[in-house]
């Protein structure tokens, strides 16, 4: 059986179609290269703010430097999707949001003077 194949895959079509096959596959890994494989639709969208995929993906590199500063040990995306890191994060920029809305609703703020006293 494996002479066969030999015997036929040497075939000018079988190049061509083995060609074709190598181009496709070339074109699309290309393609997400110069697009990102970061999708333009909100991740969350809370009343009228979206939280982006951008957003959401710096904050979870962020936790991740974090905890790796921590357990003294890089953290890869596997890992981070394991502990949760991932769901967590979409957490805290919706709760984030959710806080801002509120404040936002009622009417609060913080002065200029409050600020610099603070810092």
């Amino acid at each position: 059986m494996l002479e066969a194949i030999r015997k036929h895959s040497t075939g000018i079509v079988v190049k061509g179609l083995l060609g074709l096959l190598i181009l496709s596959f070339g074109a699309w890994g290309i393609g997400d290269m110069l697009r990102g494989n970061i999708s333009e639709e909100p991740v969350a969208k809370i009343g009228k703010v979206e939280i982006t995929p951008e957003s959401l993906t710096e904050g979870i590199k962020r936790e991740m430097n974090r905890l790796s500063r921590i357990l003294g040990t890089r953290i890869d995306r596997d890992q981070a999707r394991a502990l949760g890191i991932v769901k967590s994060t979409l957490n805290t920029r919706v709760n984030q949001t959710l806080y801002g809305l509120g404040a936002e609703d009622l009417g609060v703020t913080v002065s200029d003077a409050a600020v610099r006293r603070e810092i």
